[in-house]
């Protein structure tokens, strides 16, 4: 089984799903963290000899560790089930730790596993983005920050209109577009490394003289603007690594 973890409105979750469903022989479950939150039954066991999960869900189907294979995980946070009660702040804690044990202890291939800084790898500072890309030999411009300029996340947002922008995608060790610069591409994989984010967006800014300027970094990328072929490879890398498991 090939499981897709994700927000009910996560549009490139959904749109993974129906598509490893056209390219998959093994079973593709799609499940929301909203069902995950409201199971039925949630057992989670973790000791000297291993962990194992069973989850049943409200809608009658079984989600058990010895079935799954590999995971697409863009988990991004708990669903808000305790609006309105007085330990809304600690239930939510709590909830957040189960499921980042259950996205820990996941067999198989998890694109992206949990860490302390995010249920679907680490989310940085776009400054941090900026110091590992220029280490790994991307093109980057000077971060600069102030109390007068507003800290949204957006590292790009004043090199002008005119620029247009480019995105990428590291899953494993390939790169989508496969039409990117080889250098560019090396990069990609460098920064997937160095990140320890195998599942990575990359965004980029054209130059008028044709250069490519890293534009920031999301370990949840937009899988849809990858298009048809990055789905394709998304199965090959799941597949693959069941290949690896069985051998």
């Amino acid at each position: 089984m090939w499981l897709i973890l994700c927000s009910p409105y996560d549009q490139s979750g959904v749109w993974a799903y129906h598509g490893l469903k056209l390219r998959s022989r093994e079973p593709v479950e799609l499940v929301t963290t909203e069902m995950l939150a409201c199971a039925v039954r949630f057992e989670h066991r973790v000791g000297t000899d291993g962990s194992s999960l069973n989850i049943e869900l409200a809608d009658g189907r079984t989600i058990s560790s010895r079935n799954v294979k590999g995971t697409v995980n863009r988990v991004l946070q708990v669903p808000d089930i305790f609006a309105g009660s007085p330990d809304r702040d600690y239930a939510t804690q709590e909830l957040t730790a189960l499921l980042m044990s259950l996205l820990y202890c996941l067999p198989g291939l998890v694109l992206n596993p949990p860490t302390p800084q995010g249920l679907s790898g680490r989310w940085r500072h776009p400054s941090e983005w900026a110091v590992l890309a220029h280490g790994c030999g991307l093109a980057t411009r000077t971060y600069s920050q102030s109390s007068r300029s507003p800290d949204n996340g957006v590292y790009w947002q004043n090199w002008g209109s005119s620029n247009r922008m480019q995105s990428a995608i590291v899953l494993g060790h390939r790169v989508f577009p496969r039409s990117l610069p080889a250098g560019l591409a090396d990069g990609c994989r460098t920064l997937a490394a160095v990140s320890e984010t195998p599942l990575l967006g990359l965004d980029f800014v054209q130059t008028d003289e044709g250069g490519w300027i890293f534009a920031g970094a999301s370990p949840c990328p937009d899988f849809v603007s990858a298009g048809e072929e990055f789905l394709d490879g998304l199965a090959e890398e799941l597949g693959s690594n069941q290949k690896e498991v069985a051998a």
